[in-house]
């Protein structure tokens, strides 16, 4: 089967239904959907998920939607070589071997997404909308916020907790590097975040034994190397 249209036209033809089914069906599987836990969020440990909470389900990363990564997977079937707008046709030959490669830019699935409870996924959501909920500097770390009023203290406050400081801490837990964790940051908060405030994270979440980090670790310790 194949299948041709703009990435409006493709997004509603498979990020609808066919695409969210098949990530349903290839995750159904994974490790913590079989226990039945829920991996939590923003320095949440797992869990099991009550009544209200569930079901369980694959939830993406918010600074890396579904249809985000449909779109990537589409660039190579364009028609043409001009740049790609609106108006880009996309055409491919073999949807079943396209899904395959759909499914390949998600490996390993821990790098892509969760399995969460509906609580876990609407909290992690909100966490990858905060700039269309009008964020303000004042939600965002001290040493983030002062680059912007030129008072910069260098690290954050430890009563600070914020969506930048949940989404930096997510990002280094999933093995990335610094910069990968800085681009991925800037994604959500564009021109908001640092190599210094990464790094500060970084290195508090190895060795600050606080409460604070603690609670951020949730039992995690995040690799040392920032490559």
């Amino acid at each position: 089967m194949e299948a041709r249209g703009s990435l409006a036209e493709m997004k509603k033809f498979l990020g609808t239904a066919k695409l969210t089914n098949l990530i349903r069906d290839r995750t159904r599987k994974l490790e913590p959907k079989r226990r039945n836990q829920c991996e939590g969020v923003n320095g949440q440990p797992p869990h099991t998920p009550t009544a209200d909470e569930k079901p369980l389900g694959f939830s993406h990363n918010p600074w890396r939607s579904r249809l985000a990564i449909l779109q990537d997977c589409l660039i190579k079937y364009r028609e043409g070589g001009d740049p790609i707008t609106s108006e880009t046709i996309y055409y491919i030959p073999d949807l079943d071997c396209f899904e395959q490669e759909f499914i390949e830019a998600h490996l390993p699935w821990e790098n892509s997404g969760k399995i969460l409870c509906k609580r876990c996924d609407r909290e992690w959501t909100a966490t990858g909308r905060a700039p269309e909920n009008g964020a303000t500097p004042e939600l965002m770390p001290p040493a983030i916020a002062d680059q912007t009023s030129g008072t910069a203290t260098g690290c954050p406050a430890v009563e600070t907790q914020t969506n930048i400081q949940q989404l930096t801490v997510e990002l280094i837990h999933q093995r990335l590097t610094n910069a990968e964790v800085l681009a991925g940051v800037r994604k959500v908060f564009p021109g908001r975040a640092s190599m210094n405030t990464v790094a500060w994270y970084r290195s508090h979440l190895i060795h600050d034994r606080s409460t604070r980090f603690d609670k951020l670790r949730a039992g995690r310790i995040p690799p040392a190397s920032a490559r």
